[in-house]
């Protein structure tokens, strides 16, 4: 930031850890409506990390604070949904396929599940009781953890959801982007952060995260 500009403080008791939190600063006197486009981003300033977790991006009223995890959950949940509509997600093979054994109850969970999951580029299939053999995985997380750490996520965020009577497809949008969004504390690059503005901001709802929280 420039020498009359200072960074963002995070207010006391406003932490969020399901939303999209945005502060406006006084740093300038400028009125909302001589901003550069809708949401006025100086497109000279460079987003950056407080704290690893949340994205500021600078407009010419003062700034957009982000919080980095939640913004893309929204993104995610928001092109699962679009994903499962269309069917055309892409999978990436397994050089090795992965056997996974479950508890009878998330052995059901996950068989319901498996319809979605596949058409949102899994390639899951069942090898007997209890037993699962995943061939491939959606491209998005493909080598970024264990896949039966990826089912657990996924088996556990379901089951959430079921609690708070989500349908299957929503349920299962909800937990795909729980599971492959960043996560709060990774230090993201410039260009990385600059995507998740911009794909934010192209969503139906950037305001509020798959959770509903803002």
């Amino acid at each position: 930031l420039g020498e009359t500009e200072a960074a963002p403080t995070f207010p006391e008791g406003t932490d969020n850890e399901d939303g999209i939190l945005t502060i406006e600063s006084k740093i300038s006197g400028e009125s909302s409506d001589e901003t550069t486009g809708e949401l006025g981003f100086r497109e000279s300033k460079d987003p950056y990390q407080l704290h690893n977790r949340y994205i500021v991006s600078t407009i010419k009223s003062g700034f957009f604070l982000i919080d980095q995890q939640a913004a893309h959950e929204r993104i995610l949940y928001e092109k699962y949904l679009q994903t499962l509509d269309s069917q055309q997600a892409l999978s990436q093979g397994q050089l090795f396929a992965q056997t996974i054994e479950l508890p009878p109850a998330d052995t059901l969970l996950l068989t319901d599940m498996l319809p979605e999951l596949n058409l949102l580029g899994f390639d899951i299939e069942p090898f007997g009781q209890n037993a699962f053999v995943i061939n491939g995985l959606p491209v998005e997380i493909a080598g970024k953890q264990n896949e039966a750490e990826i089912i657990d996520q996924l088996i556990g965020q379901y089951r959430t959801n079921l609690d708070l009577k989500l349908d299957t497809k929503e349920s299962i949008a909800r937990a795909m982007a729980r599971s492959a969004a960043v996560k709060r504390g990774s230090k993201l690059e410039v260009a990385e952060m600059q995507l998740i503005i911009n794909q934010l901001f192209a969503c139906e709802n950037p305001m509020n995260s798959p959770g509903g929280r803002s």
